[in-house]
């Protein structure tokens, strides 16, 4: 098993099950099986992206919450599938780290609801990056042992929406899941009909209430998710920049990253960092109906670093511009560029000035306001 991290603590914690799939062992165009599923199998290529993401985030998760004081992390499972064995160092070494066949990822997956379960002050996350469909109404995860069975395609498939149904068993209120997949649906690429894919839990007979749980997509239903090459994904790094902080809210003298943000953040994020060249229709996050609460997951003693784009109004000012961003007893400085002013700065107050070596424009100052997810701002100078 792949437990890299547990602390064996009964307090309040977070508790992680992170999966990826990069690697497939019955599909694609050199291993597909012939039967009924064989076209659909070949067109299910290995992937890098994945397990590029999910050491991303575990290491995100090592380095921000083990110490945290709201919830410390308290147990990280960490599955990946790829073509070479993987390894991963928790803090104590590189240990190995087990693939993401069925019944790994089951096995896994109860460790972790055991854990989550044992206190209802908890915080369950979960992630997971690789290959996905819908069939019906249904999210489906493609397990790396997807295929095994030519003629039941999907038996080593993850009934997600299933699944998350059976959660609200658990005590733990608060559990947030991300998943990184495309959403098309299978059925429209099939001369069959899809057998079933598998839950790992079935849900109880009794009414469970709902939780804190909202369940962000990379994607929205029938549409492909990005998936670079050997990086990371664009929704891997947004799902990480609102859990560090872009998703976060003032509130007294703390800032407060609650689960009705997450959605919402992880979207404008996404839009923020999609290269202006970009060709196609932006990739949008999708809460696929879930139920997102008002719980706290993270509460952040320091405001966050914001990103933000600074220009003047006329544009071309800003190519002359000495910028200052001050706050208190810091400041930014960025010299004359005709390019818009990127960078990040503490969520706040701040005192924008311009002024111009040239003499072209007059100078100026105005209180600007750079709060979570980013902030866009255009300084109005008047010419000399």
């Amino acid at each position: 098993m792949t437990t890299v991290l547990e602390s064996g603590l009964a307090s309040q914690q977070t508790h992680a099950l992170v999966i990826a799939v990069d690697h497939y062992l019955f599909c694609g165009p050199e291993r597909s099986r012939p039967g009924p599923f064989q076209h659909y199998a070949k067109h299910l290529t290995d992937l890098s992206s994945p397990s590029e993401s999910a050491t991303t985030v575990a290491t995100w998760l090592c380095d921000h919450l083990i110490d945290d004081p709201y919830r410390p992390l308290g147990s990280l499972e960490l599955l990946i599938s790829a073509r070479q064995p993987m390894q991963f160092d928790a803090g104590s070494g590189p240990a190995p780290v087990e693939g993401a066949t069925f019944q790994q990822t089951e096995d896994a997956f109860n460790r972790w609801y055991d854990r989550c379960d044992r206190n209802p002050d908890n915080v369950a996350l979960l992630f997971f990056f690789g290959h996905g469909c819908r069939i019906g109404q249904d999210d489906v995860l493609l397990l790396a042992d997807v295929g095994s069975n030519p003629n039941a395609f999907f038996t080593n498939a993850w009934d997600f929406r299933r699944t998350q149904l059976a959660m609200r068993d658990c005590r733990c209120q608060t559990q947030c899941s991300f998943i990184d997949t495309c959403r098309s649906n299978v059925e429209e690429q099939l001369d069959v009909v899809p057998d079933s894919a598998r839950s790992f839990r079935q849900p109880s007979t009794t009414f469970a209430p709902r939780k804190h749980a909202p369940m962000v997509y990379s994607t929205t239903a029938g549409a492909d998710a990005l998936t670079p090459r050997g990086r990371p994904s664009p929704f891997a790094l947004a799902v990480l920049d609102a859990l560090s902080g872009l998703a976060a809210v003032e509130t007294n003298q703390y800032w407060e990253v609650r689960t009705a943000d997450l959605a919402t953040t992880i979207n404008r994020v996404l839009q923020w960092n999609r290269h202006p060249d970009s060709e196609g229709e932006p990739q949008v996050a999708d809460s696929g109906g879930s139920h997102p609460g008002d719980s706290v997951i993270r509460v952040l003693r320091e405001a966050p670093q914001v990103p933000f784009r600074i220009t003047c109004a006329p544009e071309e000012a800003i190519a002359s511009a000495q910028l200052r961003l001050c706050r208190a007893a810091e400041e930014l400085v960025r010299s004359p560029c005709p390019e818009p002013w990127q960078g990040r700065a503490p969520a706040g107050e701040h005192q924008l000035k311009a002024g111009f070596p040239l003499g072209d424009y007059h100078s100026r100052e105005a209180p600007v306001g750079i709060r979570p997810p980013n902030r866009t701002y255009a300084l109005e100078v008047r010419p000399v």
